[in-house]
């Protein structure tokens, strides 16, 4: 440790154990600061910083009589990276051990009162600056000093001053030991602080949590993560996850637009704001341990689904001030069960603790996928800026055991390989007239040498209109899917995009399989960070699919097969559900209603109603369903 002598004004080193007792200077960079190589080469008379040291100096020796004082500018060698490291890592403790803290505040003015709501003292730019955190918390004593280096007070006499200032409850500026404020709380206390370097923003913080790492110049916003890692490692407190992205320009944060879409960490002290004035302690006794895998975070919370299915993760802190209910993080679903992610635009919520939701959570252990994984929740072969979050893409799901290759889609402008995906936003939609109405994949069992043979065809063709209203389900897929083998047609692939009517062409050929179980596909729907896009599935497996889209009286005859007690349900209804509602509608209107168009409006009505019954109906029988 390098202190400079007050009586000769030069550094001298000192080894661990034998340090005199020294004052320290916290005080925020200007213009002109003194450096080490200044020092060493004899120059620091011709800058203006000189004026700052010979004044620490004189302080030091007339006032609080030590011959040693301590000066971040000058006693640190800055050229070394790894010296700079060890003074960063070591710096909050070279402050609590320094006998004395005096802060240098150069733009408050001789006569300026603290105590008044708009002096000087309280808009100085020292409150303002990451670096000077723990250069009040640290010291037992704090005295600070205006621009003239006359005496204002001490972080104790003006404690409820500084308390209104810097937002830390006054038992922490009067020396209670940091470790019992819960980490948000203390990062909340940076919240409104800035730094020349991004990285400084979580190094400026590592005595605060007792954290020691290197120094990584360069990382940017992943310094501050590094750290919130490291507290993970030493500290149970799950406040850490109890942030969100704030709104307040005077915070210094990461906007929307520069933040990772998904992430456990924050990205910065700004996102704990929240609690500037409200402390956080555990709610019940018992901690669940976290670690870190290299599948995320692996932790123990209670969850539970709203009834908007939503999932949330209920953290062990609660408000001791205000309200005092429980605290939730939203979650979502990706990969398998176990797997979250969070995402970072979406805020804190409190649940009561008497909520049946909250009596219904139950432990589990999860996984929440770290910031920075851009492949988080994505099938293989996509990325998180990729154009899945458009409309109009269909990602195409290969297993490793599928015995057939993708070797060519046409139209070939239609083919993303890098995302394993078909770009559909050229098919004809609502039966538009386009240049071509489909796209096909061609499918086929590579061989030793030359092509590929038993080539199957599986065609994405727009839904239109009438089918889209015929389809069973509530919500119909915007498309149609046909699985052909090659031999079995005589178009030209040219000739099967512009087809008028592959129904027709088709004919006699099921929807979704080859028939002979070389090949089947579905076209399923897939939840992906909250968003519901299309899937392609195709299978070696002889899947039977329903596709009822061809009309109600084809419906009924292939429901008919496997259901007959339903077909027959549906014929009664067909027949009397009308006749019903005519009947109702002509009592209500009264005599002479019955005739046309009176008796026609209840008829179409009930039909109607019947639509809307049978779709319903039929959409939980259409699943695939293994061959006999």
């Amino acid at each position: 440790m390098r202190l400079i002598n007050v009586a000769t004004l030069k550094l001298e080193e000192f080894l661990d154990g034998s340090i005199p007792p020294y004052a320290i200077l916290s005080h925020t960079w200007g213009v002109g600061e003194l450096s080490y190589r200044d020092f060493v080469d004899g120059k620091h008379k011709d800058k203006e910083g000189y004026v700052k040291i010979k004044g620490a100096c004189q302080l030091t020796a007339n006032w609080y009589k030590y011959n040693y004082v301590w000066i971040d500018t000058c006693c640190i060698d800055k050229s070394s990276s790894a010296e700079l490291s060890e003074a960063i890592n070591s710096m909050f403790q070279w402050y609590r051990s320094a006998n004395v803290c005096f802060a240098y505040l150069s733009d408050v003015q001789r006569g300026d009162k603290p105590t008044e709501e708009k002096s000087q003292f309280r808009s100085s730019r020292w409150f303002t600056r990451g670096w000077t955190l723990q250069e009040l918390l640290a010291p037992e004593r704090v005295d600070f000093y205006n621009a003239s280096w006359l005496y204002i007070g001490s972080k104790v006499s003006l404690s409820s001053v500084v308390r209104e200032i810097t937002r830390i409850p006054v038992e922490f500026l009067r020396g209670e030991r940091l470790h019992k404020a819960s980490v948000a709380n203390r990062m909340a206390w940076a919240a409104r602080r800035r730094t020349t370097r991004r990285e400084d923003i979580a190094y400026c913080l590592l005595g605060i949590f007792g954290i020691h790492m290197p120094l990584l110049y360069g990382e940017g916003d992943g310094a501050f993560k590094r750290l919130q890692l490291e507290i993970l490692k030493e500290n149970e407190d799950e406040s850490i996850f109890a942030w969100e992205m704030p709104t307040d320009t005077n915070f210094n944060f990461a906007s929307a637009d520069t933040r990772p879409e998904f992430g456990f960490l924050a990205c910065s002290p700004a996102d704990f704001a929240i609690w500037e004035d409200r402390v956080l302690r555990k709610a019940w006794p018992s901690v669940e341990p976290s670690e870190m895998t290299n599948r995320g975070l692996r932790t123990r919370m209670p969850l539970f689904v709203d009834l908007d299915g939503s999932t949330w993760a209920l953290l062990n802190c609660t408000s001791v001030r205000g309200y005092r209910g429980f605290l939730g993080i939203p979650l979502t679903p990706v990969g398998g069960s176990n797997d979250f992610a969070r995402r970072q635009s979406t805020d804190l919520r409190r649940f009561n603790p008497e909520d049946e939701r909250v009596k219904r959570a139950e432990y589990k252990t999860i996984y929440i996928k770290k910031a920075g994984d851009e492949t988080v929740g994505l099938p293989a072969g996509m990325r998180q800026n990729g154009p899945w979050r458009e409309c109009g893409w269909i990602y195409i799901h290969l297993p490793e055991e599928f015995p057939m290759a993708l070797f060519d889609v046409q139209p070939h402008d239609a083919w993303r390989k890098e995302w394993q995906m078909v770009d559909t936003a050229c098919l004809s939609k609502l039966g538009q007239s386009r240049s071509w109405r489909r796209i096909i994949l061609r499918f086929g069992q590579p061989k030793p040498c030359g092509p590929f043979e038993n080539e199957v065809l599986v065609v994405l063709e727009a839904q239109t209109w009438w089918g889209a209203i015929c389809s069973p389900e509530f919500l119909p897929p915007p498309f149609r899917l046909y699985v052909i083998r090659k031999c079995d047609i005589t178009l030209s692939l040219e000739s099967l995009l512009t087809y008028p009517s592959l129904p027709s062409l088709l004919d006699g050929l099921p929807d979704g399989d080859t028939g002979d179980g070389q090949l089947a596909a579905t076209l399923d729907t897939m939840m992906v960070l909250g968003r519901r896009f299309y899937v392609i599935n195709p299978t070696s497996r002889n899947v039977k699919v329903r596709k009822f889209s061809a009309g109600f009286i084809q419906i009924l005859s292939e429901v008919a097969v496997d259901h007959p007690g339903a077909a027959c349900l549906l014929l009664c209804v067909i027949l009397c559900l009308p006749g019903y509602i005519a009947s109702f509608g002509s009592e209500i209107l009264g005599p002479g209603s019955g005739r046309f168009p009176s008796s026609f409006l209840f008829y179409f009505v009930g039909f109607i109603i019947f639509l809307m019954w049978v779709k319903v109906y039929l959409a939980a029988l259409s699943i695939p369903i293994p061959a006999n």
